[in-house]
Order: C-alpha cells, then structure tokens, then sequence
C-alpha cells in the first residue's frame, strides 16, 4: 500500500529536494505540490529534471488535494 505524500512549498530550495527523496522511493505516492508563484505551472516544466518522472502541477497552499494526502510535508 503506498503512502500518499503532500509537499507545501515544493518549488523551495527543501521543496524540490523533498519532491526527489519521495520520487525515488516506491512505498511514497506524490500526489500534491504547491507553490504561490508556480500555481497553475506543471512541476516538470518549472524543473525540468523531473520530466518524465511526475505529471504534477503545482497548486496554492490551501488546495483541497493536500486533505487526501496521508502526510504532508511543509517545506
């Protein structure tokens, strides 16, 4: 059963470092980003390095996407 993951400031300095560490590991499931000045961007166009490895757009800090999350991680 994998464990859904939530990061609150993603495009931050922790942020994309944190989205690498859950990418990287198979029991964690990505399913939210945020970021106030990247809303609305997809996560691989503003960070490259991360095309092909997730489909995410990163959405505002109050998202309703974070509440299905099983941990959420503030960065």
């Amino acid at each position: 059963m994998a464990i859904s993951v939530g990061i609150v400031g993603a495009a931050g300095f922790a942020g994309i470092e944190l989205v690498r560490l859950v990418l990287r590991h198979s029991p964690f499931d990505l399913m939210a980003v945020t970021s106030t000045e990247l809303s609305g961007r997809r996560l691989d166009e503003a960070y490259p390095a991360f095309a092909g490895q997730c489909d995410l757009a990163f959405s505002p800090h109050d998202a309703d996407d974070l509440q299905s999350c099983d941990v959420v991680f503030l960065a």
